[in-house]
């Protein structure tokens, strides 16, 4: 009897998982880097209707491809987008503290946001 080896379901696993990272690649991103948990919402050229809204905690990304009309309506992979980051403060107080605000990238780049000052202040740097 011969023994056959069902490969269907791995190459097409295998697949998906390189236009996944094909999708990465042309995609913003944004890095949480600092300590605290951070809010970031999508300010300018992006759908009004399903905005890119994330909650990241430290050391969390969130990714969205510039192809997708929802984070980058106006479609070129170098149109700058904006992003509003806040971040409640880390003394048990309610208060929301901005972190940056307005802040624009190309929309296939990194958005990173560390930490100035433990939980005091915040910055935003954008690498490719």
């Amino acid at each position: 009897m011969k023994k056959t080896i069902k490969t269907g379901p791995v190459i097409l696993a295998a697949a998906f998982m390189l236009l996944n990272l094909a999708g990465q690649a042309g995609a913003f991103c944004v890095h949480n880097r600092s300590s605290a948990v951070m809010h970031v919402r999508q300010t300018s050229n992006g759908s009004l209707w399903k905005p890119f809204v994330v909650t990241l905690n430290p050391g969390e990304q969130a990714c969205c491809s510039w192809e997708t009309k929802d984070c980058n309506k106006s479609g070129g992979r170098k149109d700058y987008v904006g992003f509003e980051v806040v971040t409640k403060s880390c003394d048990g107080n309610e208060i929301e503290v901005s972190a940056c605000i307005g802040y624009k990238i190309p929309a296939d780049a990194n958005l990173y946001i560390r930490d100035e000052a433990h939980c005091v202040t915040f910055s935003c740097h954008e690498e490719p």
